[in-house]
């Protein structure tokens, strides 16, 4: 359990500042700074940043390889107001990088989208699209979490479930409202503990998933 924690915590902050710079602190010199409109990397070198990818130079494809593929985890780029609002700064600098709404990558750019502050996802969402781009099999994923963080909110970075066995747990946070959402991947009920700001709440938790109003 250790060693998974250190894992995903690793790779998720490096992704958010070496790729991202989620900090606006660790780009240095004409490297690519933020100024120029730039807040993704394709390529990290040991001497030099690039603002491009192996198999093209759409926005798209250097923001995006970053947020493929789509799944819960992503909502854990905008843990909190403060990371939805940079997210928000990191995907309009896609847009801008564009000239406009994505032509590619539709699956994974709505669903980044749909954690930032004004999006209008639900109003333009077309399935054809992503059946006819190149990830045609995330159609079912990314509708979920669309729909998902609509009704839920965005992925909570202060409130949390104490490890359990077997049991998994992300708590979102809709203005004020708090919802968690808990896997309960074994056969037998497990009682679990839930840190809600200054609270503990109990809750008993069965085989399967399980959701509850905090």
């Amino acid at each position: 359990v250790d060693a998974s924690i250190y894992a995903f915590t690793t790779e998720l902050y490096s992704v958010k500042q070496y790729w991202f710079d989620y900090d606006e602190t660790n780009w240095y010199g004409q490297a690519i700074p933020e100024e120029a409109g730039i807040h993704a990397l394709g390529m990290i070198w040991g001497g030099k940043n690039e603002h491009k990818t192996w198999f093209g130079p759409s926005p798209e494809f250097i923001y995006g390889i970053q947020w493929l593929p789509t799944g819960e985890y992503l909502t854990s780029y905008a843990l909190g107001e403060e990371e939805q609002a940079m997210l928000t700064k990191i995907y309009q600098s896609m847009i801008a990088r564009r000239g406009g709404e994505p032509l590619t990558w539709f699956s994974n750019m709505w669903s980044i989208e749909a954690m930032t502050r004004g999006n209008t996802v639900l109003s333009k969402f077309d399935a054809s699209k992503i059946l006819n781009d190149d990830y045609p099999n995330e159609l079912v994923g990314a509708y979920l979490m669309i729909m998902g963080l609509n009704q839920f909110g965005l992925h909570s970075g202060t409130d949390y479930m104490e490890i359990e066995n077997q049991v998994a747990c992300s708590i979102y946070d809709k203005n004020g409202t708090k919802t968690a959402l808990v896997w309960n991947a074994s056969g037998s009920s497990k009682t679990v503990k839930i840190h809600v700001g200054n609270q503990v709440v109990e809750k008993t938790v069965e085989p399967g998933f399980n959701s509850y109003s905090l």
